[in-house]
């Protein structure tokens, strides 16, 4: 797979003919059926023709969406279909273990969990590390991870057990029989299961960390510290994007107040440092996590009792 950007239709079309040519040159045949064409607009309004891209004769298909290296990939920069895609080969890899290892009574918890942790959740939080996904988005993959720990457990929603309670059912705690084959770098992580919401957020500061680690002239760099100086913003709250989701997940795993002292780059730029920095602050947000979602439900039960006395 290869993803070739441009700035024009112009430069589009000499850059496609280039890379035609040299992959003819060198034996390799040019899938024009699977090549895809997508323009992102200054503006979902703006009125501008559709590229006409040309290769041997044949005019490549313009799509607003497609998939690359595993991720869908939208013109307006949104996540919707990417959410939408993990939720479903999430729900499709958990059911092809449902007869062999979800199901199977002699199978201990610890080992479906382990095997859950291993095979389940990288499918749902694939490429989570540049997600800028809203509460709605992240809720939905709450609730599939809800639904899924339920089944394993063979509980469902007569039982009423929570999310809390399901994820406070599966802290084994660390085995400290094998401390002497743990390198340091291993030892910073958690061996038990969190919060979707907890995952993404951790997956986000490390990979802020690595970029920042980064040379100057790296691409993923300048992105980061880039503006757009073209378009303008609609009227309303501006859409979220990926430094906005960085500082709330500063704020919410209490690093912020210390990148505001110290500079952020200066930080990241010790890899075990930060690493064992955003995982205690990801073991605080979980706590904070489930004690919300607790007192929310207590609340909710009260409002409950008290309309049914009323």
């Amino acid at each position: 797979n290869a993803a070739i950007c441009s700035n024009s239709e112009e430069e589009l079309q000499l850059m496609i003919l280039v890379f035609y040519k040299t992959s003819k040159e060198f034996g390799l045949e040019l899938a024009i059926e699977k090549t895809e064409v997508m323009m992102q607009k200054a503006h979902p309004k703006e009125e501008r023709p559709n590229p006409k891209i040309m290769v041997n004769g044949n005019t490549l298909k313009v799509v607003n969406k497609f998939k690359y290296l595993g991720s869908q990939l939208q013109d307006n920069a949104s996540n919707s279909a990417e959410i939408d895609w993990r939720i479903k080969q999430s729900a499709a890899a958990f059911s092809k273990l449902h007869q062999r290892i979800w199901k199977k009574r002699h199978i201990a918890l610890k080992t479906k969990i382990r095997t859950y942790k291993t095979m389940i959740v990288p499918c749902m939080i694939y490429s989570s590390e540049s997600w800028n996904c809203t509460k709605k988005e992240i809720q939905k993959l709450e609730g599939l991870q809800y639904r899924q720990l339920g089944s394993i457990f063979g509980k469902t929603w007569k039982d009423r057990i929570s999310h809390v309670q399901l994820l406070q059912s599966i802290k084994f705690g660390p085995n400290f029989n094998f401390n002497w084959a743990v390198s340091d770098e291993d030892k910073t992580k958690d061996p038990n299961l969190s919060s979707v919401e907890t995952m993404i957020r951790l997956s986000r500061l490390r990979y802020c960390g690595h970029v920042l680690r980064m040379n100057d002239h790296r691409l993923p760099k300048q992105i980061m510290y880039s503006e757009a100086d073209l378009g303008e913003r609609s009227r309303g709250h501006p859409k979220k994007n990926f430094r906005g989701c960085i500082k709330e997940d500063l704020k919410s795993f209490r690093i912020w107040e210390e990148c505001s002292r110290t500079n952020i780059a200066t930080m990241a730029s010790d890899r075990s440092s930060w690493k064992a920095k955003i995982n205690s602050g990801a073991s605080l947000h979980q706590l904070n996590w489930e004690n919300q979602r607790t007192e929310n439900s207590e609340k909710k039960k009260n409002r409950k009792n008290l309309a049914e006395l009323g």
